[in-house]
């Protein structure tokens, strides 16, 4: 008999069993391990037991479930990691995980919930074992995209996931470009302390470089954030680096004679921190953006990205 309880201290093996077996049946990487699970979601003042959710069997897991609720979203849940690796009942398995995570996020106060994590739920879940900040359920799950729809779900987001590989990486500086490398300056920064508390909290296993574009008279025009696994605690892959945020900043109105496409600034101030990561040894970038940002599309494609695979997040109302 199938039974569903809440996480306990002795499910840790059980979870990075499940999590890891489920991803290998996809060929992804499989390398949540238990050191990880409690650096990156365990330890975070937002886990909460009872939103991750063991299917068992007598004394064997079968598979689990772990929502919670979505940052700055008090109504919306969002099940961030759901493994259920083949097995002889592994459609039972799954629905039944799914409607006991559902119905307690419905009795906690949640009005919608997804399937998937996207960038902006900052779930804890970084670059641990999954793409970048989340790019939601990769396409080559279709055992969790079918579940999804049974359980009355429905596809409400597309997630572009990008790759850059710096060994092979070779700026594309135009006209443009280098006229800002006369003019302009980046500053980098690595100790920054306005991040709101969710995301510092779901983010404290990585360290955050900032990179500000300035013109000469002082005024910062352009920068992005990128995060690297913080050397000490061994959760992200050495040589990995994910792009979480990239902006223009106020009052940078573009000239005239501007070409189409992502700012100027914008390029100049991410092949500047391209080029200093690869100083940095950081051999992979990882970024993703929703399939409807093509300004985004545009911009990593620009920066020398190329797309590493789709992902979907599911919705449905509780």
């Amino acid at each position: 008999m199938i039974s569903i309880r809440p996480f306990q201290n002795i499910d840790v093996p059980a979870v990075c069993r499940l999590w890891n077996a489920h991803r290998a049946e996809l060929q992804l990487s499989a390398d949540l391990s238990p050191l990880t699970l409690e650096v990156a979601v365990l330890s975070r003042p937002f886990f909460d037991s009872r939103q991750l959710l063991i299917a068992r069997e007598g004394k064997a897991a079968l598979g689990f479930v772990h929502w919670m609720f979505a940052a700055e979203t008090p109504d919306k849940a969002v099940v961030a990691n759901l493994a259920v690796p083949a097995g002889s009942r592994r459609e039972e398995v799954a629905e039944r995980l799914l409607q006991a995570a559902t119905e307690a996020a419905a009795a906690d106060g949640a009005k919608t919930i997804a399937l998937g994590q996207a960038p902006d739920d900052w779930t804890g879940y970084a670059g641990a074992a999954v793409h970048g900040l989340g790019g939601g359920i990769p396409e080559c799950d279709a055992a969790v995209a079918r579940w999804a729809k049974q359980a009355g779900f429905t596809p409400s987001r597309q997630l572009l996931n990008f790759l850059l590989n710096t060994t092979t990486y070779r700026p594309a500086y135009d006209r443009e470009l280098l006229t800002l490398r006369r003019s302009v300056t980046v500053e980098h920064r690595q100790e920054v302390t306005d991040l709101p508390f969710r995301l510092a909290a779901s983010l404290s296993h990585l360290q955050l470089h900032r990179f500000v574009a300035h013109r000469r008279s002082g005024e910062s025009i352009a920068e992005v954030d990128l995060m690297l696994g913080d050397p000490e605690m061994l959760i992200v892959t050495s040589g990995i680096a994910l792009l979480i945020r990239w902006t223009t900043l106020p009052a940078t109105p573009s000239p005239a004679n501007a070409s189409a496409g992502p700012a100027p600034e914008l390029r100049f101030v991410l092949a500047t921190a391209i080029g200093q990561l690869i100083g940095e040894r950081i051999t992979r970038i990882e970024a993703t953006v929703d399939a409807a940002d093509t300004a985004s599309t545009a911009l990593l494609e620009q920066a020398g990205f190329t797309l590493d695979h789709r992902g979907t997040i599911f919705s449905r109302s509780l």
